[in-house]
């Protein structure tokens, strides 16, 4: 089950009781490192797409005008993606703006890391020029399970939701066959 969810104006910075830990920056990123952030953040999740994209299609979509990438580290940490803990990916369309992928790597999750990239985020996208008026996401089942719950507390208003059907990436070798244990795979995969 997919959960869309949208925002009208920006909303309130929660507050982060430990801000002066984190390091958000606006970044292009190569598609090397790209991918190997995705799948650090997403993997348990089963985030795949851009994983299937060519070098040449990922490079298009980093370069795009339109996407904003902002990167969470924790302050001081070493330059480079391998050090990154959080991603926040916008994508403008028009007057409005998608959050296309958000997540913290697995040892951040359970702290503010998400938190202050969500600030980050929203500010950041209620910056931009000319002004949007609405800011959308969607997640789905496949998510953190408090996933829907922090989008609602960051502001966020549910608008619908879909069912949508996806091949396994996991079948295919596109993921770890162990990856993200708490969706099941088919009947009688092995995942080999």
């Amino acid at each position: 089950m997919v959960t869309y969810l949208e925002m009208r104006h920006a909303a309130p910075a929660r507050p982060i009781p430990d801000a002066a830990n984190w390091d958000v920056r606006e970044t292009r990123l190569e598609a090397e490192a790209y991918r190997a952030l995705f799948k650090r953040i997403g993997e348990d999740w089963l985030w795949c797409s851009r994983l299937t994209l060519s070098d040449d299609a990922l490079t298009a979509v980093l370069a795009a005008p339109e996407r904003v990438f902002l990167v969470l580290k924790r302050a001081g940490a070493e330059a480079g993606l391998d050090a990154a803990q959080g991603l926040l990916e916008l994508d403008r369309q028009g007057p409005t703006c998608e959050v296309a992928y958000f997540g913290v790597t697995p040892e951040a999750v359970a702290s503010t890391a998400a938190r202050h990239l969500m600030n980050a985020g929203i500010a950041r996208a209620f910056g931009l020029t000319p002004a949007i008026d609405r800011l959308f996401l969607h997640t789905c089942t496949f998510d953190h399970p408090r996933a829907l719950a922090f989008y609602e507390r960051s502001g966020f208003d549910v608008t619908h939701q879909e069912v949508e059907v996806m091949p396994d990436p996991r079948l295919s070798g596109l993921l770890r066959v162990d990856a993200a244990p708490h969706v099941p795979r088919a009947a009688g995969s092995s995942g080999a």
